[in-house]
């Protein structure tokens, strides 16, 4: 085998190593990227329906406003409007926090998706650059054969018989048998 031979088969070894250890770090960072991922959807979602529900909330609390409003205009007595006003404001200040907390989810699963592509995508790369140098890697070992390594388990001496003559100054070689 030549050495350009030798050189594109341990080529070929380590591509076919590189493409399985390539293969097992995409695995385990897909089944990461898939929980970080469905977290992000229900995160999403979750905020979504926060938003929606603080909407709704503000609305009820704008009403509210006007009805104690209407109420004191008319002269009714101030103690239950104020008290379903506090709720009213308690609730919508739980709800914009529940808000921001969603989206600060929302920023660090993100955030953690955008690290794990990051750190794969480094593996990857120390991978190719790893097997691209082993591949590369060709030391040349002489190997002597000792008497007990060499085992012989056939020998033989051939002999066809040849005139050789000399025509014109040509040397040339004739077979000095008839072959069968």
């Amino acid at each position: 085998q030549s050495y350009a031979e030798f050189l594109a088969e341990c080529q070929r070894a380590a591509d076919e190593r590189m493409h399985a250890e390539v293969e097992t770090i995409r695995a385990r960072f897909d089944r990461q990227l898939d929980r970080l991922e469905e977290r992000l959807i229900a995160s999403q979602r979750d905020l979504k329906e926060d938003r929606e529900q603080l909407r709704a909330r503000e609305a009820e609390d704008r009403w509210t406003g006007i009805e104690n409003l209407v109420g004191f205009m008319l002269g009714r007595t101030p103690y239950r409007p104020m008290s379903t006003s506090t709720m009213r404001e308690r609730l919508v200040k739980k709800t914009r926090a529940e808000v921001e907390q969603g989206k600060e989810t929302i920023e660090r699963l993100r955030t953690q998706i955008e690290g794990v592509k990051r750190e794969a995508q480094a593996l990857f790369q120390a991978s190719q650059s790893k097997w691209a140098r082993v591949a590369q890697d060709i030391q040349e070992l002489r190997v002597t054969p000792r008497r007990g390594d060499i085992l012989v388990e056939l020998f033989g001496v051939g002999w066809t018989p040849h005139w050789q003559i000399e025509i014109d100054g040509v040397t040339a070689e004739i077979a000095a048998y008839r072959g069968v």
